[in-house]
């Protein structure tokens, strides 16, 4: 007992030392541990040119952001925690070709369900709804005709018995898109998946409401713990992207109580609040312009103008698009799971309205380096403890839109440079994201 106490305390020395070490070194030299970027020039909405952080792929940030099996009329959910098998699975369609569309349309959720069980299969998910047109810079080609670009699905079937086809499936009509290819799927997509090292969960979907599904891990889920360095970018750098870096002369500011505002005299306005981290950017719309992007169009903007803010995107993914209010929402990503916090920890907004007005909501603080944990993981209880909690609490379960897995960003207690990472159940309620370890506290 004596020497497994000695070398807990020795191990968190050596955790401590370590994490010091970074801190150390970024606080010297915060550009050590950023990511390799390429610098452009590019010209900004005040009309100056600014050098922004470039560029990353399309394809990328919406690519897939969970995958499953199925096998016997059964499914499970893969992770691996070496490699990244959406990113390696999607690189690996850009072989193929597609022939033809054939859209089918099942009668119910039941029915739909059925048929994705039928035969064995490889399904990459989305969070929420993409189109057409985007799967097409997914795999590389222009061959889907383009009165195909703007509609929906969610997921891509990849049979394991038929190579010459893929399904593009839609939850929310139920919708099948059969794509013909002209060349097989490649052998390595069912390679991988079939890899030593990747982790099998038991998952089934389960139809909340109608366009609503939940991912049900009936068996529960174990999900790794992580603890991140994080870095906390510099106002000048929002300020040179969002702003125009050769007009300081024309950018009138106010601080006051940690919140620093940033005007200019063609209608920007940037406010960077350097207690939660949170940064508010906003451009006023024109008055002559009426632009009705379509669903895909408003994707690919929504992309662009994520780009603009000069941040790491690369565990950045797609997550919503709120027609309504013309929003694209971005998460980041962890071994599969969302980062879900306030104050946009992990979390881009981008509004752009028809009149050409544009908003972003973010934050200053990124994740950097991820810092020995020994390996900690959080076993979740099945999802109909969730549910069956939610009932005991009194929730409405008819509000209920989704429940996912996802991360808890909390300060860590032993330093304001590294942030904790823990595994929860997250329920979308009423509009908002309930974390369910705090039901309770919320009702």
């Amino acid at each position: 007992m004596k020497i497994k106490k000695y070398l807990l305390h020795i191990g968190l020395l050596i955790a401590v030392v370590i994490s010091l070490v970074f801190s150390a070194i970024i606080w010297i030299d915060p550009a050590t541990f950023h990511r390799n970027t390429t610098q452009t020039t590019t010209t900004n909405e005040s009309g100056n040119s600014a050098d922004t952080t470039v560029h990353y792929d399309l394809a990328d940030v919406y690519s897939p952001t969970g995958i499953a099996i199925t096998q016997n009329k059964q499914q499970t959910q893969l992770t691996s925690s070496k490699d990244n098998l959406i990113s390696d699975l999607c690189k690996d369609l850009r072989k193929i070709k597609v022939q033809q569309i054939i859209v089918q349309n099942d009668k119910d959720f039941n029915t739909y369900r059925k048929d994705l069980l039928e035969n064995d299969n490889i399904i990459l998910s989305y969070s929420n709804q993409v189109s057409i047109g985007l799967f097409e810079k997914l795999i590389g080609r222009s061959d889907i005709a383009k009165q195909y670009e703007n509609q929906r699905f969610q997921h891509i079937v990849l049979p394991t018995a038929n190579h010459r086809e893929i399904y593009l499936l839609n939850d929310v009509n139920y919708k099948v898109y059969k794509l013909r290819l002209k060349t097989s799927i490649p052998a390595e997509v069912y390679r991988r998946v079939t890899a030593k090292d990747i982790q099998q969960t038991p998952i089934e979907y389960q139809e909340i409401s109608k366009g609503h599904y939940i991912k049900n891990y009936p068996k529960g889920v174990t999900v790794p713990k992580y603890s991140y360095l994080i870095n906390r970018e510099n106002s000048s750098l929002f300020v040179t992207h969002l702003l125009g870096a050769s007009s300081s002369n024309s950018i009138a500011t106010k601080e006051h109580d940690g919140v620093t505002t940033y005007t200019t005299d063609n209608g920007q306005r940037l406010v960077i609040n350097s207690k939660d981290g949170t940064v508010n950017y906003a451009r006023e719309g024109r008055a002559n312009e009426d632009k009705k992007d379509s669903f895909n169009d408003a994707l690919k903007d929504g992309f662009d103008n994520l780009s603009h803010l000069g941040v790491s995107l690369d565990d950045v993914r797609y997550q919503n698009y709120d027609e309504n209010h013309h929003q694209v929402t971005y998460q980041s990503y962890i071994n599969g799971y969302p980062i879900i916090s306030p104050n946009f920890y992990g979390t881009y907004e981008i509004g752009m309205q028809p009149n050409g007005a544009t908003e972003y909501r973010f934050s200053v603080d990124d994740l950097q380096v991820p810092l020995p944990n020994n390996n900690q993981t959080v076993n979740l209880p099945p999802t109909s403890q969730v549910l069956q909690t939610m009932k005991s609490k009194n929730y409405n379960l008819g509000k209920v839109k989704s429940i996912i897995v996802g991360y808890q960003w909390t300060q860590n207690s032993g330093s304001q440079m590294v942030v904790d990472l823990t595994p929860t159940y997250f329920i979308r309620y009423n509009g908002n994201w309930i974390n369910y370890q705090t039901l309770s506290q919320n009702h």
